[in-house]
């Protein structure tokens, strides 16, 4: 289903949607040609992004569909580019990049990057095995300190609970008690040098029960991580639900695809980073939809 909208009703008349013989769905419109205006869509009508700038005049575009329950659309005078911002990612190895899993999967950052304009410098500090202990010990904390980047997103939950390829030491292993501190301890250093941070909730792995329902592995993490994006007020994205949705909603084999081979429940093909990046954007704060190119249902997984 697809809502056209606009300032007023006259504005919303400017654009239509026309569905072709083979299916295609276009939107066309007319624009005054003496001033340039951006199409935006948006999946909930909180966060919007730009699918094309520099519209005059008639114009007509394709829109890819495929799948989607609703969509909204709109057409606003083009305005200023944002300001030059920075964005890091910190976590495990299901946010970090290709090259840092040793180029044999991706997490979902690696699919970051396509998603920002120019101005927005994508940086992704996730490594394999880092939870929040590993990571407040690293390097890479360092980095962060570092580089000051004005939005940090923030994922850890697995090694917390599971350890890292077997190993459940103290190392790796973190209470809830501890868990829940630690995140406290990263919101307030990102603060502190002056960032924005953003909570994600770890994706679900690739299992299913005997009734194909994905069994939850990490439903205290995930509340705990809620728990504390509440009491400090830090934006969530909840990408444990929105994971779990859609390989659900594919199932065993149909999400295979995602994933970086048939063995693998928890890494991700570099279209499975995509898509899971896609929807990391569509949980940001409405803010960054400025910065962004296309949101990830224009790219949506069939």
């Amino acid at each position: 289903m697809i809502w056209l909208l606009g300032p007023g009703w006259a504005a919303a008349q400017t654009v239509q949607y026309t569905r072709k013989a083979n299916g295609e769905i276009w939107l066309e419109g007319n624009l005054p040609a003496t001033e340039t205006h951006v199409l935006q869509s948006s999946p909930n009508l909180r966060f919007w992004v730009d699918v094309r700038d520099g519209l005059t005049g008639h114009f007509s575009l394709r829109a890819d569909l495929e799948g989607m329950e609703k969509r909204f659309f709109r057409v606003v005078p083009s305005s200023e580019e944002g300001a030059p911002i920075t964005l890091a990612m910190v976590g495990d190895s299901t946010v970090a990049d290709l090259a840092s899993n040793s180029g044999v999967f991706s997490g979902w950052g690696q699919g970051m990057h396509g998603y920002f304009k120019a101005q927005v410098r994508v940086i992704n500090l996730a490594m394999p095995c880092y939870g929040t202990k590993t990571f407040l010990a690293s390097a890479e904390r360092t980095s962060l300190e570092v580089i000051r980047p004005d939005v940090v997103l923030v994922q850890f939950g697995m090694i917390d609970e599971i350890g890292c390829g077997g190993d459940r030491s103290e190392q790796f292993v973190a209470t809830e008690t501890e868990y829940r501190e630690n995140l406290k301890v990263l919101v307030e250093m990102i603060r502190g040098f002056g960032g924005q941070p953003v909570l994600v909730t770890p994706p679900v792995m690739r299992r299913f029960n005997a009734l194909g329902r994905v069994i939850t592995i990490l439903p205290n993490r995930r509340a705990i991580m809620q728990t504390v994006a509440t009491e400090l007020q830090v934006p969530l994205v909840d990408l444990y639900q929105m994971s779990g949705a859609l390989v659900e909603r594919l199932g065993l084999e149909g999400s295979a695809y995602l994933y970086s081979s048939a063995g693998d429940l928890g890494h991700f093909s570099l279209r499975g980073a995509e898509i899971l990046a896609g929807m990391v954007i569509s949980g940001l704060p409405p803010a960054l939809g400025r910065y962004v190119v296309a949101d990830y249902d224009l790219m949506a997984a069939p």
